[in-house]
C-alpha cells in the first residue's frame, strides 16, 4: 500500500512538472509567433516607409526608403519577454552606416554631420545605408510594434513604430 501511495504521489508530481513545462513552451511559442511577421512603418509626414520582417528562423530583414535615400539591414533576434531584441550582422561591404533609432540630433548652427561607414575610412560607391540594430528592443501593444528608445534620444517616437496593418 505504501508503495502504491508513493507511486501515485510521484506520478502526480511529475505530471504537474510536465504540465508546467508545456505551459511555458506554449507561452514561448505564442510570444514568438506574435512577433514573427512582416511589419510596416506607420504613416509619417516625410515620404518614408520601412518594412521589418521578423522571420520564424530567428532572423530579420529591414528595408527603408525616404525621399531619395534607402537602406537595409539583416540580423538575428531573440526573445527577452516581453521584448524582442534585434542585432544586425556585421558586413564586409563599404556602405554608409545608420544606427537604428539613433540618427536624430538637436539642430544647432555649430553641428556638423559626420557620415559613418561600415568599414573605417572606406569610401562608399553608393548612397545605400546599412542600418545597424544593436540590442534594439521592441514590444507589442495591440497590433503595433514599438521600439524602446535609449535615454537622451532626440528621435521622434513615431520614427520607430510599426504595424501589421500599415497603409
Amino acid at each position: 500500500m505504501k508503495t502504491l501511495s508513493f507511486f501515485l504521489i510521484m506520478l502526480f508530481t511529475f505530471s504537474s512538472c510536465t504540465e508546467s513545462n508545456n505551459k511555458k513552451i506554449n507561452k514561448e511559442i505564442y510570444v514568438k509567433n506574435v512577433f514573427t511577421k512582416k511589419w510596416k512603418s506607420v504613416e509619417k509626414v516625410l515620404p518614408y516607409n520601412s518594412t521589418l520582417w521578423i522571420k520564424k528562423d530567428s532572423t530579420f530583414q529591414f528595408n527603408f526608403k525616404v525621399c531619395l535615400g534607402k537602406g537595409y539591414s539583416n540580423g538575428i533576434w531573440k526573445i527577452d519577454s516581453p521584448y524582442i531584441v534585434l542585432n544586425s550582422y556585421e558586413i564586409d561591404s563599404c556602405l554608409y552606416l545608420s544606427e537604428f533609432g539613433k540618427n536624430c540630433f538637436p539642430v544647432s548652427d555649430s553641428m556638423e554631420f559626420i557620415n559613418k561607414t561600415t568599414i573605417k575610412d572606406c569610401i562608399p560607391i553608393s548612397e545605400i545605408k546599412y542600418v545597424k540594430f544593436a540590442n534594439d528592443s521592441f514590444y507589442i501593444k495591440q497590433d503595433t510594434l514599438f521600439h524602446v528608445p535609449e535615454q537622451n534620444n532626440f528621435c521622434s517616437d513615431s520614427m520607430d513604430i510599426f504595424t501589421e496593418n500599415a497603409k
